[in-house]
């Protein structure tokens, strides 16, 4: 019987030893399994949660390069590029935007981004990726790969922005700048001969006999198709400054971004209301560019004199009436672009980034009618006695210390100090400064707190009396042995930098231009500035401050301010 149980006892402990070994494998099948799962399962979170990041900051990018008025092609690239260089493989990117109209190209149309009808369309975009992550131990058990997706609506602020153009006649004296033959036809028109002004901006016949259409009507060839819209005027250098607006205009988005256009002589025109239509149309912002004219009133050639404004001619300049023939209402512009951001027929976008660019060629020397001041003339507006009337002193409606600063109700011997200067101070102020930190200094509500560029145009900015030299490779202009009479002779770089300050961050405290200890001396009874700045040289950048010695300089400083004008952050 012992023999018998012997081998039973052996069969079972093979039999047991069998079984173990195989439970042990499956187990380590399956915890190879787990493993895997495990592995796989984290791959895709890792991976999902980076490929969200990556769209993300796609939808950052691809904003930002809508804001800056790219291509089409260049907003879908930077969206790719991005989330390619996150690590994500092969992903399949799609961008989404409002494109009803297809202005954007192979952007796909989104109705959920677009705008109730009639409202701008706002900078949306919506970028969608996919990527498949593939599957290391999965894929054993037929899972090759598995799908991830991530998406991102990001929005760029819009533009509403208004140019401010200087268009008084100062800006057609240069007519040795025109092209070819016409600076020969247009030789005889100068300061000196009113006729002459009169017919060489808008056509007749000059003193030699010459007929001429005007320099407003002339017509020149693009020979480089830079601005095939602008077909007509050819007045230096005004035609410059309308190529710099072209320039401008052409960055902006149509339907997104929106321009308003307001011109200034002896008076403000508002030539377009905030518009989206930027080109192309009757009406178009570029094309009321093309359109607009420099400045001259209109005359009754049996008068002496024409009706409504007198050219500042050599023949005035020593007469009782020179402080009529100022035509750089500097103020009454402010004013229009302040309206612009307070319509509220053409209310301007909550959400957009309010801006302001202000061309200037010299010192204020006309402000509007202030019903207010008995002394202000109801045809050429506010203008101190001091300077109507002084024999000295030519400073056609302001006075020789620019950083003098009056309220409307200060009064001097017997007359009002309030000028012109004073009066586009208070105007930038109203436009400019913080509404939630500062009162309105004009009539007509709070503050716009909008962002103000401003930019000289040519040596009458810094150096309307004096010896000038223009500025050399990143130097300064230099004006030697300035005419007191004439008072200071960088009034106009004073002026546009204390706007370019207060449009920086809406405050008169700070800034990069003026270097002032307070803004105020006596609240009470005078605004005044402690003195010229000295922190930036004569005719240098500063700021939100621009020097063009020349008007070829424009375009540059249109695109530069455009630049920075986009990838400002704006709430």
């Amino acid at each position: 019987m012992n023999k018998n149980a012997q081998p039973l006892e052996q069969t079972s402990n093979t039999s047991q030893r069998g079984q173990a070994i195989v439970l042990i494998a499956m187990g380590f099948i399956m915890l190879l399994a787990f493993t895997g799962l495990v592995v796989d399962v984290a791959r895709v979170f890792v991976t999902r949660g980076e490929l969200r990041r990556a769209v993300d900051a796609a939808g950052l990018a691809a904003t930002s390069q809508f804001r800056q008025g790219a291509t089409p092609e260049k907003i879908i690239n930077s969206a790719y590029n991005l989330i390619v260089t996150h690590g994500i493989p092969t992903p399949v990117v799609t961008v989404e935007a409002c494109n009803r109209d297809g202005t954007l190209g192979t952007i796909i149309n989104n109705d959920g981004l677009c705008p109730p009808a009639g409202q701008p369309k706002r900078k949306l975009i919506r970028v969608t990726a996919t990527a498949e992550v593939p599957m290391l131990f999965l894929q054993i058990v037929g899972v090759p790969n598995v799908q991830i997706s991530g998406e991102n609506i990001s929005e760029a602020a819009s533009v509403e922005a208004v140019l401010v153009l200087d268009n008084s006649e100062s800006q057609s004296y240069d007519f040795s700048g025109l092209p070819g033959s016409l600076a020969t036809t247009y030789a005889s028109c100068n300061q000196s001969n009113i006729d002459d002004m009169y017919a060489c901006l808008n056509g007749g016949t000059l003193s030699n006999g010459t007929t001429v259409i005007g320099c407003n009507n002339e017509t020149i060839p693009d020979p480089n198709a830079n601005f095939p819209l602008l077909t007509r005027g050819i007045c230096q250098p005004f035609r410059k400054t309308k190529e710099a607006a072209y320039a401008f205009i052409k960055r902006l988005y149509p339907g997104y971004d929106r321009v308003a256009i307001v011109n200034f002589n002896e008076n403000a025109n508002l030539l377009v209301p905030l518009t989206g239509d930027l080109e192309g149309n009757a009406g178009s912002a570029i094309n009321q560019i093309n359109d607009m004219n420099v400045f001259v009133a209109p005359r009754n050639a049996s008068q002496p004199n024409p009706n409504g404004h007198i050219l500042c001619t050599a023949s005035i300049s020593n007469g009782p009436d020179f402080w009529k023939c100022g035509s750089s209402n500097i103020s009454e512009g402010l004013i229009y672009a302040n309206n612009v951001f307070g319509d509220t027929s053409n209310p301007p976008r909550q959400d957009a980034l309010w801006v302001t660019l202000l061309l200037v060629d010299g010192a204020a020397n006309r402000a509007p009618l202030n019903n207010a001041l008995a002394w202000s003339d109801p045809q050429y507006g506010v203008c101190p006695d001091s300077e109507r009337n002084d024999p000295y002193y030519r400073q056609k409606c302001r006075d020789a210390d620019s950083n003098t600063r009056h309220k409307p109700d200060d009064v001097g011997p017997g007359f009002g100090l309030y000028d012109a200067d004073d009066y586009a101070r208070d105007a930038a102020d109203q436009l400019g400064l913080d509404p939630e930190r500062f009162a309105s200094p004009l009539p007509g509500g709070k503050p716009a707190g909008v962002l103000i560029y401003t930019i000289a145009l040519g040596r009458n900015s810094v150096c309307s009396n004096g010896t000038y030299t223009p500025p050399g490779v990143g130097g300064q202009a230099i004006c030697d042995s300035p005419n007191p009479q004439f008072g200071d002779s960088d009034a106009a770089e004073q002026l546009l930098r204390y706007i370019a300050d207060i449009g920086d961050d809406g405050s008169p405290v700070t800034g990069p231009c003026l270097d002032r200890a307070a803004p105020y001396r006596d609240a009470s009874t005078k605004w005044d500035a402690s003195g010229r700045s000295d922190d930036a040289g004569l005719g240098l950048q500063c700021g939100n401050y621009y020097f063009a010695p020349s008007a070829s300089e424009l375009e540059r400083i249109f695109l530069e301010i455009a630049g920075r004008i986009f990838t400002r952050i704006s709430g």
